[in-house]
């Protein structure tokens, strides 16, 4: 985790100080909460708040009920970008969100049910070896005139939602993506942007249950 900010932009480490008896820790949401109390933001008594709402669920509109929401509300908390979408942006790309678990504003998700109907139609196996190749056949079956459909059929949808800026990831490939590969990429959560980086300048489309 990086720095946060105080109101007066200077830096707040989130781990105690290397001349510190707890050099390198973390330093516990209470006392950031009271760093920042110091510094000037009008915050309640963290040492009279829970760590969080019972099973994470915050009463509606509620801001200051506990130290998770507090946090999560703070100007450099909300601001703050995954560690991949700061990936894929370094190398030159855009990263854009889907709703969650939306699959027709997904053209990846609409890839990922053509991949599963092609495995359907494969021996059923309790082999690993038979599992593993047959799932990648199936990624790597999905052909790029279906990606492209896939791609103008979830940008007909968008628009209708307007918090949701129209995509243009894969468009213009001139051979299809190697899927398995890609997927793995991301279950692994290593090197995303080497695969996107052979695509030159394009928008990167992934729903926001893939990224935390």
């Amino acid at each position: 985790m990086q720095d946060g900010q105080f109101l007066n932009n200077t830096p707040q480490s989130f781990y105690f100080l290397n001349d510190h008896s707890q050099a390198s820790l973390f330093k516990g949401m209470h006392i950031i909460i009271q760093e920042c109390i110091e510094c000037g933001v009008h915050l309640p008594d963290p040492m009279k708040l829970l760590v969080q709402c019972p099973k994470f669920k915050c009463a509606p509109g509620q801001t200051n009920c506990c130290c998770c929401q507090i946090l999560f509300n703070q100007p450099d908390f909300v601001v703050q970008k995954s560690k991949l979408e700061e990936l894929v942006e370094l190398r030159g790309h855009r990263m854009i969100f889907y709703p969650k678990f939306h699959c027709e504003v997904s053209f990846i998700e609409q890839c990922w049910g053509f991949a599963k109907r092609v495995y359907h139609e494969f021996p059923a196996s309790s082999a690993s070896a038979d599992l593993e190749k047959n799932v990648i056949l199936a990624l790597n079956a999905v052909p790029l005139d279906s990606m492209r459909r896939h791609v103008t059929h979830s940008s007909i949808i968008i628009p209708s939602h307007p918090h949701v800026v129209p995509i243009t990831c894969w468009y213009l490939i001139d051979s299809p993506p190697n899927l398995y590969g890609l997927w793995m990429h991301m279950r692994r959560g290593s090197q995303v942007a080497k695969q996107l980086g052979q695509v030159g300048s394009i928008e990167v489309t992934a729903p926001c249950w893939t990224l935390f």
